[in-house]
Parts: structure tokens; sequence; C-alpha cells
């Protein structure tokens, strides 16, 4: 079995390079029919200078022209808002992007980690 360390990011540089791999992830996951649902820094580990996107126990099928999916994925604090608890809101594989950014945020800040709303705060006061 393969060891992957959990570690957080050391540099600018590291992070770049973390959000290139995961994005690089998700886009292959993407091409196969993939949404991950549950991105979230927990699920990012570290082979050497690769990082390496885990658990795929919540992902689904889809692809572009389905029916958008529907219904509670992911993870408190790190799920997208119209993956929340309900039917009443569809989603795609946006909701991967979402996490994503959570992801960069939690390392580059160290607050995606505490709640959903913590990061909500931060990105709606970075954008006024």
């Amino acid at each position: 079995m393969r060891y992957y360390e959990d570690r957080s990011i050391r540099s600018l540089d590291e992070a770049r390079v973390l959000v290139a791999h995961l994005a690089e992830a998700l886009a292959y996951l993407h091409s196969c029919g993939y949404v991950h649902r549950d991105v979230k820094r927990a699920n990012v580990r570290f082979d050497g200078t690769q990082a390496v996107l885990i658990d795929l126990d919540s992902a689904r099928a889809w692809q572009e022209g389905d029916a958008p999916l529907r219904g509670h994925a992911g993870t408190d604090g790190w799920r997208a808002p119209e993956a929340r608890n309900t039917d009443a809101l569809a989603y795609t594989n946006k909701v991967d992007i979402y996490g994503l950014g959570l992801v960069l945020l939690d390392e580059l800040l160290g607050l995606c980690s505490y709640g959903y709303w913590r990061c909500t705060v931060i990105c709606l006061s970075a954008s006024k």
C-alpha cells in the first residue's frame, strides 16, 4: 500500500502546484463522467511534490447533457451551496470546482476548515 503524506503547503509556489494538480485530477475525473462531490482539504494528500485527490466514496456518475444531480453531497463547511441537504436544488460537476477554491482558500488563509460561513464572509468581503 502506498503512503500519502498529509501536510500543509509551504509556499505560494506550492499552492500553485497544488491547485494545478487537483484541477488536473478533477478534469480527468470529469472527463471519465464522474463528479467527486466531496473536494475538501482532508481529501488531499501528497506523494512527494504531487498532490493527490482521495476518497471517491461520494463520487457519482454525471456527464455534460445529463440531468443535474440532486440531494446531499459533500461535507459540512466544504460543500457548494447548491449541494446542501435539499432535493430542490440541482448541481453539476461545478461543485468540485467550488471545493477546489475552498481548498486553496484554506491552504492560503487557514479559514475554511473552521466552517463554510467563515469562507463565505471572507469571499464576500474580498468581492467588495
